[in-house]
C-alpha cells in the first residue's frame, strides 16, 4: 500500500516532482565535477608545479650549503640517495638530483664542476635550456652552462681534458650540450657523478641532493625528516620560496571549491524546501482525507519523505552520471589528460543528495502534520 501511494504520488505530479529533481541533479553534478576536479587537481597540479625545480636540498648538517651557489663546507655520503630512491619508487617525487662540487682546470681556465645524475636533473629541472643533448649517466658526457661554454670556447660535439688536484688527475669529456638557466648553472659545468667523484677524489660522497617532492608545504617538511632521521650527518632545507606558494596555491582552491560546494548545496536545498512546501498546500484536501480516514502522523511523514527520498536518490544518480562527463570535460580542456575515477565519490555524493532532500522535506512534512482535517474538509 505505501509503494502504490508513493509510486502515485510521484507519477501523477510530475511538474511538482520535476522541479526538484532538476534541483538535485544539477547540485548532484557539480558537486560530483568539484569534488572530482579537486581531487584530481591537487595531484596534477602538484605535479605541473614541480616543473619549476626543486623544493628541498638536504644538505651537510654543519654546513650551510646551497644549490645555487654550491658552497660547500663538508660532504655527504652518497648511499643516502638510497632513501631518495625509496620514495622515488614510491611515487612521492618527480625526481632528486645529487651534487658533488669541486673545481677543475680546463684548457688553463678554472671552472666549477658538479658532478650529478642526468637521468634526475632532466625530470627536475625540464625548464632547462638545452643546446644538443641531454647527458648520458653512462658515459663521459659534460653539460656546460652557456657562460662557462662561452670562457673555454666549447660546443656540442667538443671534447676536453678536466684536471683536478696536485696529483695530476685527469678525465677526458665530450660535450653533450649547453645549458641555458639564466642563474648559476649557466657558470658551471656538470658531469656524470661516476665520474666527478673519483676524479674530485672524493669517492662515494656528495656535496647535497636538491629533490623534487609532490606535495605541499607539510609534505616537503615530512620527506626532509625522514631522510634526516636515516641520515644523521645531514640537514633538511626546504625552498620555502616554492614549497610555501605551492601550499597557499592548493590551500586557496581547496578553500574555493568549498565555498562553491556549499553555495551549491544550500541552493539545492532552498529550492527541494520550496517546491515540496507548495506542494504540501496543493495536497491538503489529500492529507486531510488521508487523517479523517485514520492515517497517522507517522504516515504522512513517513508518505512525503519517502517521496523526497526518491527524488533525491534518483536525482542523485542522474547527477553522478552528469558530474562524471562534466569532471572528464574539464580534466581535458585543463590537463590534457584522462580523469582518475574515484569511486569512493559517488556513493557520498548519491547519500548528500539523499539527506539534503530528506532535511529539505522536514518543514513541509511538519506542515503536513499540523494539518487540521476536519477544518480541510469543511473547505474553511
Amino acid at each position: 500500500m505505501y509503494l502504490h501511494l508513493l509510486l502515485r504520488s510521484l507519477t501523477e505530479r510530475k511538474s511538482r516532482t520535476a522541479i526538484p529533481f532538476v534541483a538535485v541533479m544539477v547540485g548532484a553534478a557539480l558537486v560530483t565535477a568539484l569534488v572530482g576536479v579537486s581531487l584530481d587537481m591537487t595531484e596534477k597540479m602538484t605535479r605541473e608545479l614541480r616543473a619549476y625545480g626543486a623544493n628541498l636540498a638536504i644538505v651537510p648538517d654543519s654546513g650551510e650549503t646551497q644549490p645555487s651557489t654550491g658552497a660547500v663546507q663538508e660532504d655527504l655520503p652518497d648511499r643516502l640517495l638510497a632513501a631518495f630512491h625509496r620514495l622515488d619508487q614510491r611515487g612521492a617525487l618527480v625526481g632528486y638530483v645529487p651534487y658533488l662540487y669541486g673545481v677543475v682546470q680546463v684548457n688553463g681556465v678554472t671552472v666549477a664542476l658538479a658532478g650529478t645524475r642526468f637521468d634526475q636533473a632532466r625530470r627536475v629541472y625540464p625548464y632547462w635550456g638545452v643546446t644538443g643533448r641531454w647527458g648520458r649517466d653512462t658515459d663521459a658526457d659534460a653539460m656546460v652552462g652557456t657562460n662557462a661554454a662561452r670562457r673555454l670556447g666549447l660546443r656540442p660535439g667538443d671534447r676536453f681534458i678536466a684536471e683536478a688536484g696536485d696529483e695530476g688527475r685527469s678525465q677526458e669529456f665530450q660535450v653533450a650540450g649547453v645549458v641555458a638557466t639564466g642563474a648559476s648553472e649557466d657558470e658551471q659545468m656538470f658531469v656524470p657523478l661516476r665520474f666527478a667523484q673519483p676524479l674530485l677524489n672524493r669517492p662515494e660522497r656528495i656535496s647535497l641532493v636538491a629533490a623534487s617532492v609532490i606535495g605541499g608545504n607539510d609534505r616537503v617538511l615530512a620527506v626532509g625528516r625522514d631522510i634526516v632521521a636515516q641520515t644523521p650527518a645531514a640537514r633538511a632545507q626546504p625552498i620555502r620560496r616554492v614549497a610555501a606558494s605551492e601550499g597557499r596555491l592548493l590551500r586557496r582552491i581547496t578553500v574555493l571549491v568549498g565555498v562553491v560546494t556549499s553555495v551549491t548545496l544550500v541552493a539545492v536545498l532552498l529550492c527541494v524546501m520550496t517546491t515540496m512546501t507548495a506542494a504540501v498546500v496543493e495536497r491538503q484536501r489529500e492529507i486531510g482525507l488521508l487523517k479523517a480516514m485514520g492515517a497517522e502522523n507517522r504516515s504522512i511523514s513517513l508518505l512525503l519523505l519517502g517521496e523526497v527520498g526518491t527524488i533525491g536518490l534518483g536525482g542523485g544518480l542522474a547527477g553522478c552520471g552528469l558530474g562524471l562527463l562534466l569532471c572528464q570535460a574539464i580534466e581535458q580542456s585543463a590537463f590534457g589528460s584522462s580523469l582518475t575515477i574515484r569511486p569512493l565519490v559517488f556513493p557520498a555524493v548519491i547519500g548528500l543528495a539523499v539527506g539534503l532532500s530528506v532535511l529539505a522535506g522536514l518543514i513541509p512534512v511538519r506542515r503536513a502534520t499540523a494539518i487540521d482535517p476536519a477544518v480541510i474538509l469543511r473547505g474553511e
